[in-house]
C-alpha cells in the first residue's frame, strides 16, 4: 500500500506515527507530481492524503478518477496539512486505520456483526410522520432514500419539512432547482408554522444549501468534504433536489438517460455508505399527477429499484369536479388532484412493511405537511380554510404570531378572523402569494 501526502515534513510524520500499519508513504514535492508517484508506483491500494486545502481537493479528485477502485481519500481532520494535525494533538494514525478498514472488502461475520451493532448504535433519522417512523424506525447512516412523485405533487416540499425535522441534525442540501434563497423560503414557512415567534435562521446551525445546477455525483464528495471543513464534522444527511437534475450534470450529458440515472443512483448509494449518512434524492415519475407511483415508476426504475433501501410514493388523491344543473342537483364532470391532501407510500423497505400508507394534510400556506392522526392536523385544516378565503401567507403567519404570543388565551378563530377582516379591507393578494409552487 502507498500513500501520497504533500512535502517531505508531512511523509516523515506519516512514517512514524503509522509505523506497523504495512504502509509506504511517499512525500510529493508539488501536488501536481501525483501522476509520476502513481506511474513509479504498482500498488494494489493508493491513499491519497493531500493537504486539507482547494489545491489538495482538486487533484485528489483527480487522482482518484484515475485510481478507480485502487484510490481511497484521507484528509487531515483539523488544520491544513498532517503536521498541523499533530500538532494540535490529533491522532493520524487512528484517521488513517480507518481509512484502511473502510477500504477492506472482506469480513469475518464477527467483524460484520461489530459493524452492525456499531450501525444500530447511531440515533435514526426519524422522519417526523409518527406512523412511518413506527414502522421503519427512521433512516440510518449509509441509506439511500428516494421519494417518487409526478412534477408538481410535492418532492420539494417534502424535503422542505423533513428539513425542518431535521433541524438539529448536520444537513447539506444540494438545490439543484431552486435557488439558495428560494429554498430558504420554503423552509421558514414551515418554520413560521411549527415556531411562529422563531427567527428561522436560529434554529438550522448545521444546515448548509448548495445552489450550482452543475454538479456531478463525483463533485458531491468535495463538497461534503468543504461542509466537514466549514461545520466540524460531515453530515448526517446529505439531500438533492432532484435525481434528475444530478444525472443530467457533468460528464454525463453524452450518455443515454438510462445510463445517466444508473450511474448516478450507484454513486449515490457508495456516497451514503463512504460518509455514513443519509442520502435523500427524489425522483420525478412517469405518471400523471393524480395516480399513485409504484415501485416501478422511476426513471431508469431497474436501478433506482435495486439500489434505494427506501422508495417513498407521493401521491395527491382525486377529488370530483361537480356543477349543479337547473333542477339543483349536482352533476360529476371530472377529476382534480386533492391539493390539501398528500399521501406517503411505502414501496420499498429493506426493514418490510411495504405498502403502508400514512395520510396527511398539505398546508398551501405554510406548505406544512401533517399527518392525519397528528393532533396539530386542526390547525392545518383552520389554514385550508384561510387559503381558500383568499388569505395570504403573510396575514396567516400574523394569526399564528398573535396566538402564540397570547399565549392561546385568545381563540385562534378569534385571531385568524380579526386578520382576515383586516386582508379584506386592504384587497386580496396575488394569486402567487397565496399559493406557493409545492
Amino acid at each position: 500500500m502507498l500513500m501520497l501526502a504533500e512535502g517531505a515534513f508531512d511523509a516523515l510524520l506519516l512514517h512514524q506515527e503509522c509505523a506497523g500499519l504495512g504502509v509506504t508513504f511517499a512525500g510529493l514535492p508539488g501536488v501536481t507530481t501525483w501522476k509520476k508517484a502513481l506511474a513509479d508506483s504498482k500498488a494494489r491500494t493508493v491513499i491519497v492524503g493531500f493537504d486539507a486545502d482547494m489545491a489538495g481537493d482538486m487533484a485528489a479528485h483527480e487522482a482518484l478518477l484515475a485510481l478507480g477502485q485502487r484510490g481511497v481519500r484521507v484528509r487531515p481532520v483539523a488544520g491544513k496539512d498532517w503536521c498541523d494535525y499533530a500538532a494540535v494533538g490529533g491522532d493520524v494514525a487512528s484517521v488513517v486505520r480507518e481509512a484502511l478498514s473502510e477500504r477492506r472488502k472482506l469480513f469475518t461475520i464477527g467483524e460484520a456483526f461489530d459493524r452492525l451493532r456499531k450501525l444500530e448504535a447511531q440515533p435514526s433519522m426519524t422522519t417526523g410522520f409518527a406512523s412511518m417512523d413506527a414502522k421503519i424506525g427512521g433512516f440510518k447512516p449509509g441509506q439511500l432514500v428516494v421519494p417518487l412523485a409526478p412534477s408538481g405533487v410535492g418532492k420539494t416540499s417534502f424535503l422542505v419539512n423533513l428539513c425542518y425535522h431535521w433541524r438539529d441534525r448536520k444537513v447539506l442540501v444540494l438545490s439543484l432547482e431552486l435557488m439558495a434563497g428560494e429554498f430558504a423560503r420554503m423552509l421558514a414557512r414551515v418554520c413560521g408554522y411549527h415556531n411562529p415567534l422563531a427567527e428561522p435562521q436560529d434554529l438550522f446551525p448545521g444546515l448548509r444549501i448548495y445552489d450550482e445546477n452543475t454538479t456531478d455525483p463525483e463533485r458531491i464528495g468535495d463538497l461534503v468534504a468543504d461542509y466537514a471543513d466549514e461545520v466540524g464534522g460531515s453530515p448526517d444527511v446529505v439531500m438533492i433536489d432532484y435525481l434528475g437534475y444530478l444525472a443530467r450534470g457533468g460528464k454525463m450529458g453524452s450518455l443515454g438517460e438510462y445510463d445517466r440515472m444508473s450511474r448516478t443512483v450507484m454513486e449515490l448509494k457508495a456516497l451514503a455508505k463512504k460518509f455514513g449518512c443519509v442520502v435523500v434524492a427524489p425522483s420525478q415519475v412517469n405518471r400523471s399527477s393524480g395516480s399513485t407511483p409504484g415501485i416501478s415508476s422511476a426513471r431508469g426504475s431497474g436501478v433506482v429499484e435495486e439500489s434505494a433501501d427506501f422508495l417513498i410514493g407521493l401521491s395527491r388523491p382525486m377529488i370530483s369536479e361537480e356543477r349543479e344543473l337547473d333542477n339543483g342537483k349536482m352533476m360529476k364532470v371530472g377529476e382534480k388532484p386533492d391539493r390539501t391532501r398528500l399521501v406517503l407510500s411505502l414501496l420499498k423497505s429493506r426493514h418490510g412493511y411495504q405498502g403502508f400508507e400514512s395520510q396527511t394534510r398539505f398546508g398551501p400556506l405554510s406548505l406544512t405537511i401533517v399527518e392525519e392522526s397528528d393532533p396539530d392536523v386542526a390547525l392545518v385544516h383552520r389554514e385550508i380554510t384561510e387559503y381558500e378565503r383568499g388569505t395570504s401567507w403573510f396575514g396567516w403567519h400574523k394569526s399564528l404570531r398573535e396566538r402564540a404570543a397570547s399565549g392561546s388565551q385568545q381563540t385562534f378563530e378569534e385571531v385568524a378572523d380579526d386578520n382576515s377582516v383586516q386582508g379584506e379591507a386592504q384587497g386580496h393578494v396575488s394569486a402567487e402569494e397565496a399559493e406557493p409552487a409545492p
